[in-house]
């Protein structure tokens, strides 16, 4: 018994489909959209990180001795600024080293006492100021 093989055709292979490219463009091109939104991201989170990570300031003031004195003469005492401008975290300390109570805005300063407040949100404080010839402050908090 003999098997003729018939080699005038030949072999049929199957086609891919031709949607087989397209799908690949597709991954390809999803692939490619992913990795970006993954850059974006990262790139913000290293950007906003770096922008919040701002060194707190530290504003510090003294109230020498003798001040009162001074004051009381009439003389006018330049040892705060009438406008400030400060940052959420930054801290503001004043010393009085003085016998007299002082006044920075809202805050009140005993004699032989120091104020330490650190400013934690966004804002605007004013009041009267015994410290500076104005009389008056304004204390503007900016956030980070």
């Amino acid at each position: 018994m003999t098997t003729e093989v018939d080699t005038d055709e030949p072999e049929s292979t199957p086609e891919p489909p031709e949607r087989l490219p397209y799908i690949y463009v597709a991954k390809w091109k999803i692939a490619l959209a992913a990795l970006v939104v993954v850059a974006v991201a990262v790139g913000a989170v290293v950007l906003g990180t770096s922008l919040s990570q701002r060194s707190s300031k530290e504003f510090r003031y003294v109230v020498p001795k003798g001040t009162a004195y001074r004051i009381i003469k009439g003389e006018k005492v330049n040892l705060f600024p009438s406008k400030l401008t400060v940052h959420v975290g930054d801290k503001l300390v004043v010393q009085n080293k003085d016998v007299l109570d002082q006044h920075v805005g809202p805050f009140y300063i005993k004699p032989t006492s120091t104020l330490r407040m650190t400013f934690s949100a966004p804002g605007t404080v004013q009041g009267t100021c015994t410290l500076n010839p104005q009389g008056q402050v304004t204390i503007t908090i900016l956030s980070s």
